[in-house]
Formats: C-alpha cells, sequence, structure tokens
C-alpha cells in the first residue's frame, strides 16, 4: 500500500474526525463519549478495540516485533473562543491538538488494517486519556498496556 497516498484519500474522513473530537471536547481520565466513539470507529475498521485501564487498545497484525503506536485524547478546562462552527461549547477545549493526534492515529489504524495482510509483527494502539494531568500513561500501565503484547518500541 502506498500510505501517503491512501493518507491523501482518506484526508476529508481525518477532518470529520478531528472535528467531532473537537467539537466535543472531554478533560481528565473518565472521557466516556470520547472512548466510546474512538472504540466505535476501530470496530467499523474491522478492529477489536478493548478498554485498558480508561483508555483504549487494540492489535493489528501477528507475530513479532510489536511496535506501540499512541495517542492523547484529553483537552483543556479552556473556554473556546474561535468562532469555528465544530468549536467546543463545553468550557473544554483541544488547545493542544490531542484531537489531531487521535484522528490521526484512528486514520492510520484504518490503513494499517487495510494491509494487515502484509504487516510483519504486531501493531499495539494506545489511545490514552489525562495526559494533561500526568495520570493516563499510569492508569494505562498498571492495566498492562505494556503487556499482552509487550511492545518492542513505542512512537506517539
Amino acid at each position: 500500500m502506498d500510505y501517503y497516498k491512501r493518507a491523501n484519500e482518506l484526508k476529508e474522513d481525518t477532518i470529520e474526525i478531528r472535528r467531532y473530537l473537537h467539537k466535543n471536547a472531554e478533560v481528565g481520565l473518565d472521557l466516556p463519549n470520547t472512548v466510546e466513539y474512538v472504540m466505535k470507529q476501530l470496530k467499523e475498521y474491522g478492529i477489536q478495540p478493548q478498554l485498558c485501564g480508561h483508555g483504549v487498545t487494540a492489535t493489528i497484525g501477528k507475530g513479532k516485533p510489536v511496535i506501540l503506536l499512541r495517542a492523547d485524547m484529553d483537552a483543556l478546562p479552556i473556554t473556546e473562543l474561535s468562532g469555528e462552527e465544530f468549536a467546543c461549547t463545553s468550557g473544554n477545549m483541544h488547545a493542544c491538538g490531542h484531537d489531531i493526534h487521535t484522528a490521526m492515529l484512528l486514520i492510520a489504524a484504518r490503513m494499517l488494517k487495510e494491509d494487515e495482510n502484509h504487516l510483519h509483527g504486531i501493531v499495539k494502539l494506545m489511545f490514552q486519556n489525562a495526559e494533561e494531568i500526568f495520570k493516563g500513561a499510569n492508569d494505562m500501565i498498571e492495566h498492562v498496556i505494556l503487556d499482552n503484547p509487550r511492545p518492542d518500541a513505542a512512537m506517539a
């Protein structure tokens, strides 16, 4: 697969996901709507997600090595004044780009699943909450994100 070409083909999907997440920003450890949305998207791509603490994980492929890809999902408690049609009105805002991080990992997951037969190993997905308050990674580590399968490398 030409991943660059496919990513360009999915540009509008990426924008749609990002704007949905931006408009529905949630903060902290408990992100019920965001988690539900991420799990729904993954299932639509044919991926079986699981909760990992308060976050979401899934795997694509089989064998070794295991590469973990991570995206943060939480927002900040900031009132958005952008006036954009997709602005969040709940008093929260994705001011640090976590909405696009999550959108990009969802689209990457979609492409990897489409090309799964050509993967040499496993890609483990990590959709982390509470990055802004330094609790999400520990929560997912306590719920064994680094096991079954254990990553050989990780990227965010």
